[in-house]
This record gives structure tokens, C-alpha cells and sequence, in this order.
């Protein structure tokens, strides 16, 4: 009997250690952050985002949502964002919400980027073409001007290698055997200066 009584209490004196201790061991409940953006993704929005997500990860939060509805925006803002969220250490998702919203452009490459892709019924996304920022002072690509065909690069009068005339080179008979010796590595002489 003594036995039984010695092990009651030895239960309950751990009973009562551990209802002391519990609030010490106990874990609050997972935080969430939720971040809305609507409207188009500029630099202002991106370095928003960039410090909400900053403080999520000092806060050491179990999820960070951004809701989104963009119609797209500047690819350099874009970049930021995603290099924020491949680079977070909390798990980022992205809600594409409420109905009829789209994530376009821009969005839709934060939607790849992100680690959980959501989307709200009766939402799109795509046309996935960020618009480069220029400054008016940039300058624009130069296109090339083609070349004239060859038939027409031919017909331009040009000195023969041996005699020096202007002679045009398909009406002139020195040509026409300049080019036959050239063709056959006789008489490399002969041959046109390149184009």
C-alpha cells in the first residue's frame, strides 16, 4: 500500500511541475502576413513589397500572401520582386484575387516566382511582356540599311585588276574570263576586290 501511495504522489507533484511549466513550452499560433497590391508594378510598389517581405522574414512569419491584380508593369521594378521572393527565407504566396482579377505582364512572372501560386475563380493571367523603362535621352536601336542584291553590286562600274578600266564587270569580256580563271584557281589576279 505504501508502494501505491509513493507513486501517486510522485504523479501528481510531475502533474503539477508540468502544469507550471506549460506556458513556458507552449508556441503561439503561426503568423501570416498579407500584403495587397493592385494596380500596376512601378518602383514605389516593388520597394513596398520588397520591405514588407523584409520584415516578414525578421519577424520569421510561417507565410507571406501578397494578393495581386496587375495589369503588369516595368520589368526593372518586376526583377526586384522576384529576387525578394527567391531569396526569402519565409514562403511566399501568391493569391491572384478577388474574382475577375487578372495577373498580368509583370504578375504573371511574380506568379512563377512565387513558391505557391493561387488563383481565385473566374481570375487570368498572361501576356507576359514587362515594359522597359527608357529614358527619353536613350538611344533607339539604328536598323541597318540592306545591301543591294548582288546582281545590282555587280553592274557598278569598278577598275579590273589588270587592265584598269571602268568597264562595267557582267558587260566586259575581261570579266567574264577574270571570273572563269578565278572559279578555277588559275589566276587569282583577277579577282574582285570584296564587297
Amino acid at each position: 500500500m505504501r508502494r501505491w501511495q509513493d507513486g501517486a504522489r510522485r504523479l501528481a507533484l510531475m502533474a503539477l511541475l508540468l502544469g507550471a511549466l506549460a506556458p513556458a513550452f507552449a508556441t503561439a499560433a503561426p503568423t501570416v502576413r498579407v500584403l495587397d497590391l493592385k494596380g500596376a508594378i512601378g518602383p514605389a510598389v516593388s520597394d513596398g513589397f520588397v520591405r514588407a517581405l523584409a520584415r516578414a522574414n525578421e519577424d520569421r512569419v510561417a507565410l507571406f500572401v501578397l494578393r495581386l491584380d496587375t495589369p503588369g508593369g516595368l520589368d526593372a521594378a518586376m526583377r526586384d520582386m522576384i529576387h525578394a521572393i527567391l531569396d526569402s527565407r519565409v514562403p511566399v504566396a501568391i493569391h491572384v484575387a478577388p474574382s475577375g482579377s487578372r495577373a498580368a505582364s509583370a504578375g504573371t512572372y511574380l506568379l512563377y516566382a512565387a513558391h505557391v501560386a493561387a488563383m481565385a475563380p473566374a481570375t487570368n493571367l498572361g501576356a507576359a511582356t514587362p515594359v522597359p523603362r527608357r529614358s527619353p535621352a536613350a538611344p533607339t536601336r539604328r536598323i541597318p540599311t540592306p545591301k543591294p542584291p548582288r546582281a545590282v553590286r555587280r553592274t557598278a562600274a569598278r577598275p579590273c585588276a589588270i587592265n584598269r578600266s571602268t568597264t562595267p564587270w557582267p558587260t566586259s569580256a575581261r570579266w567574264r574570263s577574270c571570273a572563269a580563271a578565278t572559279r578555277t584557281g588559275r589566276n587569282r589576279r583577277c579577282a574582285r576586290p570584296a564587297a
